[in-house]
């Protein structure tokens, strides 16, 4: 299993704080943020390609922020921590 946690408006859309999705193998971030796409309907996938450039939601693997690590290529496996936190700004 791998942990989920959607903080802020993000957890509105959802419509859940924490969730967990199973995952027996280790897999891209980027395949399982197109299967979070599909579960709850949200666009997460810009987050890890440009990570905290701007865009609505960061994306962090076990308290590191993707963009430290590898982007979308950053490998999840069983155990892992996943966090989406929207990022809000004006001007």
């Amino acid at each position: 299993m791998v942990e989920l946690e959607f903080v802020g408006s993000l957890q509105k859309t959802v419509a859940k704080r924490k969730a967990t999705v199973p995952l027996e193998a280790e897999i891209a971030l980027s395949d399982l943020l197109a299967d979070l796409e599909q579960r709850y309907g949200i666009r997460l996938s810009r987050a890890a390609h440009e990570g905290a450039r701007g865009l609505s939601c960061l994306v962090l693997v076990n308290g590191r922020e993707v963009s430290a690590l590898q982007g979308p290529g950053t490998r999840v496996k069983p155990g892992d921590k996943v966090v989406f936190v929207p990022v809000v700004h004006g001007g």
